[in-house]
């Protein structure tokens, strides 16, 4: 029973698409809880771990998402962390691919938290 009436995206443009798709569900509903959201993502990849000749060999995958809401007149600010650890691999395209599974990980996450958020301002 929700409805997202406005989104604004900003920062990492591939997480923001992400999260978007997860969303799109709760723009078209006949709901009258409506809310207005902005984001902003900050999607990093550190270096956790280094070999003896200074290859990486573990890394962590951080999303931090602000978000926005306004909802009734009023603003709500709130914050969601999600991390991760991988083992680096000789084989770039098998990495790539398993990041990217886990930032859409991140994006289902981090939809589900905003959802929880908003069903809590009712």
């Amino acid at each position: 029973d929700i409805k997202i009436l406005s989104l604004s995206m900003s920062g990492d443009d591939h997480m923001n698409n992400l999260i978007k798709t997860e969303l799109k569900n709760y723009f078209d509903t006949d709901s009258n809880n409506e809310y207005n959201l902005e984001i902003n993502t900050n999607y990093q990849k550190h270096v956790n771990t280094k070999d003896a000749t200074g290859k990486p060999l573990e890394f962590r995958l951080e999303l931090n998402t602000n978000v926005n809401i306004n909802y009734n007149g009023e603003n709500i600010e709130t914050t969601f962390n999600e991390s991760f650890n991988i083992t680096n691999s000789s084989d770039t395209f098998e990495l790539r691919k398993y990041e990217n599974t886990i930032k859409r990980d991140f994006a289902k996450i981090t939809k589900e938290k905003i959802i929880l958020k908003l069903i809590s301002l009712k």
